[in-house]
């Protein structure tokens, strides 16, 4: 949502856009990091910035070490997080089996 600006041409944030888009579209919405869910989107996989700094550090050795860095895979993460807005979730009437929020983090709408 990066670059929205509003009518005087100032950028919005998330927390100012996501609330509206939800509105309107009249739908859940899925996000990729924890600041977006907490403003308004039902769920996501967030990423783990330790993975991606332990990621991008093997990556740097290996090419101190002389491989080519045209050699080095690119990568995505193979860890995350599950989160589920609770605030979200209920206001979609959206009820899941117990079994389905094992291992998933529960936040809320950020005030």
């Amino acid at each position: 949502m990066h670059g929205t600006k509003d009518d005087n041409g100032y950028n919005l944030t998330d927390k100012q856009i996501l609330p509206k888009l939800a509105d309107v579209f009249g739908k859940p919405l899925i996000g990729g990091n924890k600041l977006s869910i907490q403003y308004g989107m039902l769920c996501g996989m967030a990423q783990s910035v330790q993975e991606q700094g332990f990621t991008a550090a093997k990556m740097l050795l290996k090419a101190m070490q002389g491989t080519p860095v045209s050699s080095i895979p690119i990568t995505r993460n193979q860890l995350g997080k599950p989160i589920i807005n609770v605030t979200v979730m209920k206001a979609f009437g959206i009820k899941p089996k117990p079994i389905l929020l094992k291992g998933v983090q529960l936040i809320e709408n950020a005030p």
